[in-house]
């Protein structure tokens, strides 16, 4: 009966800490834009001793470290990047299609990792209502 108490209690000793662990993750955020648009990625975090990654799509695009933001090999977002050391954030300008996806910003600092931003960009283009109601009234 001892042997079953104590394996109980380790067991609920993981589940815990697993809990505790998923619970400082952000869930994912869902951002709809329409084509021409910016988007504003910010780390959150205060600044001192931070280090913070941008990617897209797993690729890394930008870091910042010691105040200052730095584009890593070559950009995704030619020429439509906006960097602020600031507020520590990225902006893309002038949002295409093709720029849907998900971004994760991951940052740390000498405590160790923070927990990482994800979010999942939906681009949408215009609509062409004629088009729309001439397919309709076929």
């Amino acid at each position: 009966m001892n042997i079953f108490q104590e394996s109980r209690c380790s067991i609920l000793a993981v589940l815990l800490l697993f809990l505790l662990q998923v619970s400082r993750a952000d869930p994912d955020v869902q951002v709809h834009k329409a084509v021409g648009d910016s988007l504003d990625l910010t780390a959150d975090y205060t600044k001192e001793g931070l280090e913070v990654q941008w990617e897209y799509n797993g690729i890394a695009f930008a870091e910042y470290e010691k105040d200052q933001i730095k584009l890593v090999k070559r950009p995704l977002f030619h020429e439509r990047l906006k960097m602020n050391k600031d507020n520590i954030s990225i902006t893309i300008e002038d949002l295409k299609l093709q720029d849907s996806g998900s971004f994760s910003i991951f940052a740390e600092n000498k405590a160790g990792q923070l927990p990482t931003k994800v979010i999942v960009l939906h681009v949408h283009g215009e609509f062409n209502w004629i088009f729309i109601l001439s397919m309709l009234l076929m």
